[in-house]
């Protein structure tokens, strides 16, 4: 059952990846300045900071059901706006504001999606395979953001946008029936009640084990964003060329998504917080690296190092919100972390501009190391805390 989830997942994923990157070409072929490119992609992340807390609740009182086909429609009309606004509203639809809205339409279904999914395979898993499965589904994140840029620019160059837009549409389709093959025996899981007297979500954070793994997934989301961000703003800095800071990060995501192939072999061996810890150590050590060198081959050595470092969060990360959570407000507890990384994934490409304009670009890098640190003494108090409830657990 979990892998046709992770199925169907991976379709309505690899739309949301395609409109992402047809939208941004699409508005630099019309002659979008980058500054409207920006506004875009800001635009994919905004409103998911004020809603996902409401849409994890949401989750919770009704299931997924109604959740999935809500995906499905904002991902089908984020395809369709583009290519149908200049004809059905000429007027409204000139200059930007047709991107504008496919791309606040798309942000919207992947909050959607990512609580969803989450919510079921933390459902539909045991504990023990918990942070296994979660692997396989940010694996099969991988593979649609690995493929769909190649698919879009072949069809882009041979039929044209329309045709890029379309093959977002029919990877939701395709979704859908996928979701409709399955729907017999998701509909045979039991749902656990949701927590209605619960009125604030930030009650959440009273229990310390949660907010723990909440101010972890925070400062891990952080350096994800400063590795999109300085990646290409680094590379260009030193004199490398565009291919080689393309091979730049693209090993760092062929590192993330070999290291989550081995991630259900490694939780056999180590927990949760003990994969937290060594991501955080690793990816320290990484961006302390990083700033001293500026030739391609060492480069790319630490790009290996802090992709396998950040590629093991997630799932240990996802697994543990699950496990942490109160029963009934799982879909709550993922809607407080997708709110906090779309926050980041908002302000933070934004404030490290700022911050590269009064410090050096290695100042930044020791600066996320520093955080890396603190983040890794939260894991360690962590993994000592998870080691002695193993302990207790054993002796009763």
């Amino acid at each position: 059952m979990i892998l046709r989830i992770i199925m169907f997942a991976m379709f309505l994923t690899g739309s949301f990846m395609t409109l992402r990157v047809v939208t941004s070409l699409d508005a630099l072929t019309h002659g979008a300045i980058p500054a409207q490119v920006g506004v875009m992609m800001a635009l994919l992340h905004l409103f998911p900071v004020f809603l996902a807390i409401p849409c994890g609740r949401w989750v919770d009182r009704i299931g997924f059901q109604r959740p999935v086909w809500l995906n499905a429609l904002l991902l089908l009309a984020a395809a369709a706006v583009p290519v149908l606004a200049p004809v059905v509203l000429p007027v409204f639809a000139s200059g930007m504001y047709r991107l504008y809205l496919a791309c606040i339409l798309a942000g919207l279904a992947s909050m959607v999606l990512a609580i969803v999914s989450n919510y079921l395979v933390g459902l539909c898993s045991e504990q023990s395979s918990r942070t296994k499965y979660f692997a396989w589904l940010t694996m099969g994140n991988s593979m649609a953001g690995l493929s769909t840029p190649i698919l879009s620019g072949h069809l882009i160059d041979g039929l044209g946008f329309w045709a890029a837009y379309s093959a977002s549409a029919v990877m939701v389709v395709v979704g859908l029936v996928m979701y409709l093959l399955s729907l017999r025996q998701l509909k045979t899981i039991t749902l656990p009640k949701p927590r209605r007297y619960c009125k604030r979500a930030w009650d959440l954070l009273k229990d310390p084990r949660l907010r723990r793994v909440l101010i972890v997934s925070s400062i891990v989301s952080m350096a994800w964003d400063l590795e999109t961000f300085m990646f290409p703003v680094y590379g260009k800095g030193v004199g490398l060329s565009a291919s080689e800071i393309g091979w730049l990060v693209g090993t760092f995501y062929a590192a993330t998504f070999f290291v989550r192939m081995l991630q259900s072999t490694l939780s056999r061996f180590l927990r949760e917080w003990q994969c937290l810890t060594m991501c955080l150590v690793l990816t320290c050590i990484g961006y302390v690296l990083f700033a001293n060198f500026t030739t391609l081959w060492p480069l790319l050595g630490i790009a290996v190092v802090l992709g396998c470092g950040l590629g093991v969060a997630n799932p240990s990360i996802m697994s543990l919100i699950q496990t942490c959570a109160p029963v009934g407000r799982a879909g709550e507890a993922f809607g407080i972390r997708s709110m906090i990384a779309n926050a980041t994934h908002f302000a933070l490409p934004m404030a490290y501009g700022t911050i590269l304009a009064a410090m050096s670009v290695a100042s930044l890098f020791y600066l996320t190391a520093g955080m890396m640190a603190f983040g890794g003494t939260l894991a360690w108090q962590g993994m000592r805390e998870q080691e002695r409830d193993r302990h207790r657990e054993t002796h009763t």
